[in-house]
């Protein structure tokens, strides 16, 4: 393996790049430290995602039948995305505190407008005519919103759904580093202060591992609900 052998061949000390043995002695010593860690920081994560989900799913519905919300919405998207989601987090954390819940708000508000901005495209492109030809049948609004819109959007809606899990976990980190009692993101912050680099290096190997089976989960799922596309 690559990892093993590159740092020795360029001479690179463990706090700059550790070898792979070097980061499994690490997962081993401090094992029950690195699983509170990552336990914490998906709790955030998974948390946050689901929350802000339900939320953006419900927002995106309602504001396709209510242009003036939708608009509205759309300007707080455009003022959100001007400014570094990292940004917000004194402010979140000012008003909550360092504990779970501000990490949580953080994730699910970002992802509540990732999810809003997906279900408003993919309600969006729904095609007119078969909308038009429901209703000459009498179809009512919420059947058709259900059996058409629903589940036209729904690929889309999950593609939102892959990219928010994916981004949650880096949320949650870099929210730890800059207030915490725990995390992972807490974790590489005081290893890093105790120059305890190896340690830091675990850190953020199950930070990236947690990422990958966030958005694995988020992908699994779409197929599941999506099975007939492709």
């Amino acid at each position: 393996m690559a990892w093993q052998f590159v740092p020795t061949a360029l001479g690179l000390q463990s706090y700059l790049f550790p070898t792979f043995t070097e980061v499994v002695a690490a997962f081993r010593g401090d094992e029950s430290e690195l699983i509170s860690a990552l336990w914490t920081t998906l709790i955030e994560a998974t948390t946050g995602v689901v929350i802000g989900a339900m939320v953006g799913l419900v927002l995106g519905a309602v504001s396709y039948y209510i242009g003036p919300l939708r608009r509205g919405l759309l300007s707080i998207l455009v003022v959100l995305n001007s400014t570094p989601q990292i940004g917000l987090a004194p402010v979140v954390v000012l008003f909550l505190g360092s504990g779970l819940e501000s990490k949580i708000v953080l994730i699910a508000f970002v992802t509540s407008f990732t999810l809003l901005l997906y279900t408003l495209q993919g309600l969006d492109l729904v095609p007119r005519e078969e909308e038009r030809l429901l209703q000459s049948f009498g179809s009512a609004e919420p059947w058709i919103f259900v059996k058409l819109r629903l589940r036209r959007a729904l690929p889309t809606i999950m593609s939102g759904l892959r990219y928010a899990s994916s981004q949650a976990i880096i949320l949650a980190i870099v929210v730890e580093i800059f207030s915490s009692n725990g995390g992972i993101g807490h974790l590489i912050l005081l290893e890093t202060s105790l120059a305890g680099y190896v340690v830091m290096w675990a850190a953020a190997l199950e930070g990236a591992v947690a990422g990958l089976a966030l958005f694995g989960l988020a992908s699994l799922l779409e197929k599941r609900l999506t099975w007939w596309v492709g």
